[in-house]
Formats: C-alpha cells, structure tokens, sequence
C-alpha cells in the first residue's frame, strides 16, 4: 500500500473520517534521524496526525505540531510547509522505553508531562496558535483533547507506528474521526461500539487491511470517499534559506564566525549540511546596514 491520506465521511454524512497509512514516511524519518524505536514511534505519530491535519485546513499555508514533556524525549516537531507533504525533529533519537506488562513502546512514558501545541499560519499571514496540557502523552488522547478543547469538535484519533526488530518500521498509520454538528445519537453510539473493537492500528495493517478496510469496519460499511491524497516526507530547505536566517542576526554575532574557514549549518528536519565561506559571511555582513 502507498503513503496516502484518506478523507471520507461516514453514516450518511453524520461524521468526517481521515485516514493515514505511512510506512515509507516514518521509515525516512527514523533514518534521518536515527532513531530509537520509542524515539520512533513518537515522532512518527506526531507525523502521522499532522499528515491528516494538513487536509482539514483549506486556506493553511503553515501547519505546525509541537509536544513538548518532562521524559526523555524533550520536545518533538511536525510541520508541514507544503499540502502533501510533512517534515518533523526531535530533540532526542535514542530513546527505546517499554511498558514492562505490555511490551509495547512507552511513547507515553517517554514524553512525560508537558504539552501540546498546535500552529497555524492561513495565506493571508494570520497566525493561529493553541496549546493544552498532556493527558496521557501518547499523543492520539492528546490530540483528540486538542480537538475538543480548541476547536471543540467531538473527536476520536488513533495512530500507531510498528517497528520490526532490527528498528526500521513494520507499519504505520492512523485515523482521526470527527463528529459533525448534526450527528445524531445513535450514530455517536454506533461509532463508539465500533471504536471499541479497534485496540490497534498497526494490528489491523498487520493483517493486511486497506485504509478502506479499516473506514468499513468505523462506519459499518456506510461511508463515501471524497479524496485520497498522495502523503511524503520532505523538508524543502536550501541555502538561501539559510542565509536568511544568518541575515537575521547581527553584525556582532555574524562577525564571530569569521574566525573559522567556513561555517557549517545542518538542518534539524532532513540533516543536509550547508557551508558558508568566510568571503560569504563577510558579504552578508557587508550587507546589513
């Protein structure tokens, strides 16, 4: 199955399902990164959420997620610069924590306490930021939180990352399901008894199920697709973005640079090296008034 992003709604229009599957995006991100599995499987949910959040905003020409916690973990980024497409960091890779009567990759544990935020830039320049406190730290009972207390939409989210033993990634995908304004009880119940029955993610990609597998057994088979949207991980930077940032600093701090040959910046979202020439750092100094 590709890297795709569903979108569908489901019970007669009664409620807006997205759907992710993002093997190929976690697996890029956990070997730029170098990632631990636990390392992994956080940053890859955070990807995985924002990879179907990119598609609820029409008019985004930004879309950011940060959870910052008290664990090990320290803080992880997804952003998205461009529809389709996603990029993320995280402050520490070598995380690999597990939850002893499980087994399973404490994603939860490894972040802590602390929070989430979201940030959103529209085409107009207009910027739009809310944040709320972790609830558990696996990140889907934080976003649904998010959801519920920012934009309150009723909303469930499930997102799961797998990895086989050799740490690369076995499966990864997610759902986000929210209810529209008019859904009727029923339906709500529905949609929870069904919920109930899906315990995992990656255990339903396991076992070789589609994304529209997976919508069937949400909606009971009533649902209608609206798109399907091809979804990758590519962080878009070059050197001049990078020399602009390098103009936004002063001319004492540019100048401090000039003691070295070149100067090496490493992008923190893809890892590519940019060196900058003393005769290129002079310039920019000369350039600021």
């Amino acid at each position: 199955m590709k890297d795709q992003v569903l979108i569908a709604t489901g019970f007669n229009n009664q409620i807006r399902i997205y759907l992710s599957y993002t093997k190929k995006l976690v697996e890029k991100a956990r070997l730029i990164h170098n990632t631990e599995p636990t390392s992994t499987a956080a940053l890859g949910r955070l990807l995985i959420a924002l990879s179907m959040m990119e598609f609820m905003y029409k008019d985004a020409h930004f879309l950011a997620l940060k959870i910052t916690g008290d664990g090990p973990l320290e803080y992880l980024i997804a952003e998205s610069l461009k529809k389709g497409t996603v990029r993320g960091t995280i402050s520490n890779p070598n995380v690999y924590l597990i939850y002893p009567d499980s087994n399973k990759l404490a994603v939860g544990k490894a972040i802590g306490k602390g929070f989430l935020t979201a940030r959103r830039q529209d085409k107009k320049g207009a910027n739009y930021q809310s944040s709320v406190e972790l609830v558990s730290g696996e990140i889907g009972d934080d976003l649904a939180l998010y959801f519920h207390q920012s934009e309150q939409i009723p909303t469930a989210v499930g997102l799961g990352v797998l990895t086989n033993l050799d740490k690369s990634v076995k499966e990864a995908g997610g759902f986000i399901v929210q209810l529209l304004p008019h859904t009727s009880e029923e339906v709500i119940q529905a949609l929870e008894t069904n919920l109930t029955k899906i315990t995992s993610v990656t255990a339903l990609l396991e076992k070789n199920l589609t994304l529209e597998d997976i919508l069937s057994l949400l909606t009971n088979n009533n649902y209608q697709i609206l798109a399907t949207n091809k979804i990758s991980y590519y962080c878009g930077c070059d050197k001049n973005y990078y020399q602009n940032a390098l103009l936004k600093l002063n001319k004492e701090t540019l100048s401090e640079f000039l003691s070295d040959d070149t100067t090496e910046i490493v992008c923190e979202y893809c890892k590519k090296k940019y060196l900058f020439t003393k005769d290129e750092i002079a310039t920019l100094i000369n350039s600021k008034k």
